[in-house]
């Protein structure tokens, strides 16, 4: 028997598309997580292995069932990098971040889309992911991260699980996931960690002491094309008015706010044959954990 809807997972070529993806699932109980990094190469055989002991490609329905029989959902957030082969050795673990490490890049704006994809795209078909992968240098590393729902299964036994919920905070792509006050209720957003705003004051005063100007226009650019997240945008208020009050009267960047973004292309969780993999051949419609 075989089933109209595969297995299948996002995978964001962002990292505004990431953290939104992260809050999505955070506000649906996904509240317990393990973080980690592999080579960009490697990324197919990781999906494999999460969903094969996870089941991390449940469809909505399933993840139901499985929540009414106690057993946790898990989700798997990627962000894999943009990188183009054209670009003469362009270093892909910059995609995302300016020649600055405390800054990010023009690729990385707070606009209502995912930025188009370059040459290696994640298409809706099972080797996609390798066919992204394929030309990445060997040390581009995509950062990932899982989450669970509370409840009986592999991932709880398995993986050595935080809460978001407890006083360290989940950091993911260099930002960490904290909680504010939005219209009288409590949301989550992401913010700068404390180092990164330091080095972002630090990097200021120094241009602002020396009167470099146009430097100063620079920095405040990249820091308002950062993801335009409630908890980034006030602190990038705050770097710019810190800015305007130690002397820079240049014009003020506008700080983009993040609209509704894709989540990342899907890709099918299928093994190097192009069939379903393993955990999903033997529990798609047992939904076992």
């Amino acid at each position: 028997m075989t089933s109209t809807n595969p297995p299948s997972t996002p995978v964001s070529r962002s990292k505004t598309a990431a953290l939104a993806r992260t809050i999505d699932l955070v506000t649906k109980g996904y509240h317990f997580y393990c973080t980690g990094q592999c080579p960009a190469r490697r990324l197919p055989a990781l999906l494999r292995k999460f969903h094969e002991r996870y089941n991390i490609g449940c469809s909505p329905a399933q993840r139901l069932t499985r929540k009414q029989k106690g057993l946790a959902n898990a989700a798997l957030v990627v962000f894999l990098p943009q990188w183009d082969a054209s670009e003469d050795g362009a270093d892909a673990n910059n995609s995302g971040d300016a020649s600055d490490s405390c800054l990010a890049s023009q690729e990385e704006t707070a606009q209502a889309s995912d930025p188009a994809p370059r040459k290696a795209s994640v298409q809706r078909h099972a080797g996609s992911v390798e066919d992204a992968v394929r030309d990445m240098p060997a040390d581009v590393q995509v950062e990932w991260l899982l989450l669970v729902t509370k409840g009986t299964g592999a991932a709880h036994e398995q993986e050595q699980l935080c809460d978001v919920t407890d006083k360290q905070r989940l950091v993911f792509c260099r930002y960490e996931l904290v909680r504010h006050s939005a219209r009288g209720k409590a949301a989550w957003t992401w913010r700068r960690t404390r180092a990164e705003m330091g080095d972002l004051f630090a990097l200021l005063e120094e241009q602002l002491k020396r009167r470099h100007v146009s430097s100063v226009a620079l920095t405040l650019a990249r820091i308002a094309r950062q993801p335009g997240f409630a908890g980034v945008r006030e602190q990038s208020w705050r770097l710019c008015q810190f800015a305007r009050q130690h002397g820079y009267d240049g014009e003020l960047p506008y700080l983009y706010f993040v609209q509704k973004v894709a989540h990342g292309e899907r890709c099918l969780l299928q093994d190097r044959r192009g069939r379903l993999t393993q955990g999903a051949e033997a529990r798609f419609f047992g939904l076992a954990g």
